[in-house]
């Protein structure tokens, strides 16, 4: 059954699902926008897994030449997934608060991406929170979160449910139509809860006739969100 309603909490995790296997499906409902389908479950998931399942939503949406940002790149893994999607046409814009995550993402791209399928990449030492001025409105495919600490560094340097809401609300107009913003909230820190729960609460406030939102929790406890522009906007958000 093809549902009409646009935001459904209970449907689950977006995917294409001939691009990944389910374990224990308990389906609720279906909904499909373009080639987007949702659907709800429960599986217990590997870390690879999950990291295959990211990369089957990105790439069904990221094509070459679009233009993403990485909001936290961190030690730049992520950074490299979308600046192999987006190849030598398009754009990346990585951002993170340390120099060192800053160096070290140049570093894995420059290492890891034949100088021929290099992407052109702008590189940014701030909080994500001052992200939208370096980028236009409407303009950004895929915008990608993941919250909480740098592995193995300081956690006292760390995302806030204060930074996290307020680069979202400056971001959310840089979507391109159909663009995706995703993010991975870590709760197992101090503060980490109360940002996951103040993203979610931004987030159910969002224009239901503009926004697909859905929500999924990990078996081990690492939520991950998705929020989907499915209409264009001319205006801020």
């Amino acid at each position: 059954m093809w549902l009409k309603e646009p935001f459904h909490w209970q449907l689950g995790w977006l995917l294409p699902l001939d691009c990944f296997r389910l374990h224990r499906v308990n389906m609720r409902g279906i909904k499909k926008s373009s080639y987007i389908c949702c659907a709800s479950y429960h599986s217990k998931l590997s870390l690879c897994q999950q990291k295959d399942f990211l990369d089957a939503v990105w790439s069904s949406h990221v094509q070459p030449g679009d233009s993403c940002i990485d909001a936290t790149c961190g030690k730049g893994r992520d950074s490299l997934r979308i600046a192999k999607l987006v190849g030598p046409k398009g754009f990346l814009l990585a951002c993170d608060i340390q120099t060192y995550a800053i160096y070290q993402t140049e570093a894995l791209l420059r290492s890891e991406i034949d100088p021929s399928q290099y992407p052109r990449v702008e590189f940014v030492c701030n909080s994500h929170e001052f992200l939208s001025k370096y980028v236009k409105d409407n303009s950004i495919r895929l915008i990608s979160y993941n919250l909480g600490y740098l592995p193995n560094g300081d956690r006292q340097i760390r995302t806030t449910a204060r930074t996290t809401t307020n680069s979202l609300e400056s971001l959310l107009p840089k979507l391109c139509h159909s663009g995706i913003i995703s993010l991975v909230c870590y709760v197992g820190h101090p503060g980490g809860l109360e940002e996951r729960s103040e993203v979610l609460n931004y987030v159910a406030k969002l224009p239901k006739d503009t926004w697909s939102v859905t929500y999924h929790e990990w078996y081990l406890s690492i939520p991950f969100n998705l929020y989907s522009r499915i209409d264009y906007m001319s205006h801020s958000l």
